[in-house]
């Protein structure tokens, strides 16, 4: 699979920022959504295990509950590394050369929303259905998990509606993700979108080589934990929330805490 570098600051060396991209991108699936004016729709999703049971994390305003569960695809992780790409390069990339996934259905068994505010849905799965017998499940603790303070570096992965490219005119198509890694920040937000009790913002400064971040609601923002002195380095991935919007002006994203995610991972037992 190729991935689309944007726009970001690095703290760690250039093979350990791959392998947490690369550990993130196992737990990222792009979600086909109902198709709209012919052209499909997407968001993006985590594949995440609590308490032994495997779900989907996304927003509600990516699936919506109006949606049938028939109509709700995802696409899994190719299989191989990622191929690190810029604008350049994916430029001069003819897409029908790029491997390629199959779109597959989600095997749901239950859905489980939030209020608009938190805007997360856990989608259930079945976890025997050969649809995701290949897929990596984050696990994610039942306690002691909470968002980082403001300056911690964050990762985020995911889809971007600008990376949706048609393949010569044959009505297929294909998406790519790209990567950021960014900081945790503190700003005055004036807006009824906004609550600090559930949300937090990552910086979104912005270039002429920045990747929209729409499709990118329902990614996962993630921290990497470190291993301690003498241990061997692992990715070490820790979820600290989902990414759920944009304030353009303000040039940050927003997120909803992990500390929400909980409440609602517990919500249905």
């Amino acid at each position: 699979m190729a991935v689309v570098k944007n726009k970001m600051t690095w703290a760690l060396n250039d093979q350990a920022k791959k392998g947490v991209i690369e550990a993130i991108s196992n737990h990222t699936i792009v979600l086909g959504l109902p198709t709209k004016n012919n052209f499909p729709d997407h968001g993006t999703g985590v594949l995440v295990e609590f308490s032994e049971r495997r779900f989907v994390v996304t927003c509600k305003h990516v699936v919506k509950p109006s949606y049938r569960n028939k109509d709700l695809k995802f696409i899994p992780k190719e299989f191989g590394k990622l191929e690190f790409l810029n604008r350049e390069k994916l430029q001069k990339t003819p897409l029908s050369t790029m491997r390629r996934s199959y779109v597959r259905g989600l095997p749901i068994i239950k859905r489980f929303y939030s209020d608009d505010e938190d805007d997360l849905v856990l989608l259930e799965l079945d976890a025997t259905a050969r649809e995701i017998e290949q897929c990596v499940f984050h696990k994610i603790p039942d306690s002691h998990h909470r968002t980082p303070p403001a300056t911690t570096q964050v990762f985020t992965f995911g889809f971007s509606d600008e990376l949706v490219k048609e393949i010569s005119n044959s009505h297929k198509f294909y998406t790519l993700p790209s990567y950021s890694i960014r900081k945790i920040v503190e700003k005055d937000i004036e807006s009824s979108d906004f609550n600090k009790n559930k949300h937090f913002l990552v910086d979104y400064t912005t270039t002429e080589e920045t990747i929209s971040p729409l499709g990118f609601s329902g990614c996962g923002v993630w921290t990497h934990a470190k291993c301690g002195e003498g241990k061997l380095w692992i990715p070490n991935l820790y979820l600290a929330g989902v990414q759920t919007g944009i304030f353009k002006e303000s040039q940050v994203l927003k997120a909803t805490r992990i500390e929400r995610l909980l409440e609602l991972f517990k919500s249905p037992e």
